[in-house]
């Protein structure tokens, strides 16, 4: 994998925020981890259906329901010539739904099912695919993790190689402790809802191929703090489709303690270095670090004047209400200033409009929604944003609104 496809299809700002305005927390660190995952190759049997011919489909309900089991006994109940009632016998004993004994026939486990469901299985092939557990507890990926047009797993070459070549300096590899469990391929083959983890329902007896392989899923995990001070994992992947949190493995992270132990350790004690490499930044970017604090939840922010922003001052206007990551420590920059605050409004849904070929109203409105919830601007609707754009000079920004009113 190179360095441009990275943990997550989506830039760490836009994590931040999805933490913060999406999920209602509050983001006090983020992390990018690369995350163990044992991959499976396997074989197994594909079973297709098909429809029952008349006497083969009355034959086995027989078994099944009238316990019905020798040949002399099933001819005399439909009042069918042995002959026949046997050839049809050796045909189901031939694709597996039957197996005959000493004149005793007896539906298989395949025979079963086929009863049951209407339909006439039939083994035909064999099938050898990829499956996916995390390292931690053996539990099996969806299936959205096996879309390589958007998800990316290192090997550990591959891994050893972006490390050596400093493609990926910032990233903490984790590593289990535990193999994958031996029940846990038969446990996905039990669930009912299995075909939502690349195991279809026509898929049976899968054998591992080959020991597991252990890859790496990059993510970004945020830790972050909720009202009431519960503290939270988000993860975000590759694998969604929107900028949103990832809620399989953040429950997956949340739910292994390995996982946890890291990131609390991380956290513990990390104030001092914090401040230094914060207020750092602020004193090359503004001259000023004096409004910088960190918040009960454990949180950076700063408050700067209104002549920081905008223009060829020290800090765009998008950065207004927003968060900048450094490393693993997280600084949200906030201005007192409500004009400033609309200014950046403007500034961001002018950016958010010029980057589509074809906005539509409903995707604008909840953006304007929730971009003006960052900056605590309340309620904003297009009109009233139109309203503000033109009173700004933002022509451009006015004309594109007005094609979606």
């Amino acid at each position: 994998m190179s360095a441009e496809k990275g943990p997550s299809r989506w830039p760490e700002v836009r994590v931040l925020e999805d933490v913060a305005y999406g999920q209602r927390a509050t983001p006090t660190r983020i992390f990018a981890i690369l995350l163990p995952v044992y991959r499976v190759t396997i074989k197994a049997t594909i079973t297709d259906g098909e429809p029952y011919a008349l006497i083969d489909r009355y034959l086995e309900r027989a078994m099944a329901e009238a316990d019905l089991h020798t040949p002399a006994d099933l001819a005399r109940f439909f009042g069918l010539d042995e002959v026949v009632t046997e050839r049809a016998l050796r045909f189901l004993a031939a694709i597996g739904h039957v197996t005959i004994r000493d004149e005793q026939v007896a539906l298989t486990e395949l025979g079963y099912r086929s009863v049951r469901d209407e339909v006439r299985y039939v083994v035909t092939r064999q099938d050898r695919r990829v499956l996916y557990f995390d390292a931690f507890g053996s539990r099996p990926l969806p299936q959205r993790y096996y879309d390589t047009r958007n998800v990316a797993l290192l090997t550990s070459v591959a891994l050893a190689t972006a490390v050596g070549a400093r493609e990926w300096p910032r990233f903490t590899t984790l590593f289990s402790r535990l193999g994958l469990r031996p029940e846990a391929l038969a446990e996905l083959a039990r669930r009912a809802d299995r075909a939502g983890f690349n195991f279809p329902d026509r898929i049976d007896d899968p054998e591992p191929l080959e020991a597991p392989e252990c890859v790496f899923l990059p993510i970004y995990l945020v830790r972050a703090v909720e009202p009431g001070n519960r503290v939270r994992l988000f993860a975000y992947t590759q694998a969604t489709e929107v900028a949103a949190a990832d809620l399989d493995v953040t429950d997956l992270c949340e739910r292994t303690a390995e996982v946890a132990a890291v990131v609390e350790a991380e956290q513990r004690d990390s104030a001092p270095a914090s401040r230094r490499k914060l207020s750092a930044w602020l004193e090359r970017r503004t001259g000023d670090a004096s409004g910088l604090q960190q918040l009960d939840n454990g949180a950076w922010q700063v408050t700067l004047p209104s002549s920081i922003f905008g223009g060829n001052a020290a800090l765009g206007l998008s950065t207004v209400g927003s968060f900048v990551p450094l490393n693993q420590d997280i600084l949200h920059i906030w201005c007192e200033d409500v004009e400033v605050r609309r200014h950046a409004l403007l500034e961001r849904i002018d950016n958010y409009l010029s980057h589509r070929a074809r906005p539509g109203r409903a995707g604008t409105e909840e953006r304007v929604t929730r971009i003006a919830d960052q900056l605590d601007l309340g309620t904003t609707d297009l009109p009233t944003l139109r309203r503000q754009a033109v009173e700004a000079g933002r022509t451009s920004l006015a004309a594109h609104l007005d094609t979606l009113m």
